[in-house]
């Protein structure tokens, strides 16, 4: 049985470098959110551009100077929330 002391090996994974930066997931952390995964799925969809070419399919008849929120913003927050259960 570990102590609260002893340091227990945990995989790491890789999922590749964003500038310098090396971006890895490693499950020793205790206590955490359980939505990080939204981050995952934002930088993939920034990677891939899913959001954007999906938006580019969705009319949009708002009048361009009252429009707060366009249709990519409102496309990622359902599917990010859908994502997020």
């Amino acid at each position: 049985m570990p102590t609260c002391t002893e340091k227990i090996q945990t995989p790491k994974i890789e999922f590749g470098r964003v500038g310098r930066r090396v971006v890895q997931g490693c499950f020793d952390g205790g206590s955490m959110t359980s939505y990080a995964g939204v981050m995952l799925l934002g930088a993939t969809d920034r990677k891939l551009g899913l959001m954007q070419a999906a938006a580019r399919c969705i009319a949009d008849p708002r009048d361009p100077r009252l429009v707060t929120h366009g249709v990519v913003d409102m496309l990622r927050q359902r599917v990010y929330g859908l994502a997020m259960g």
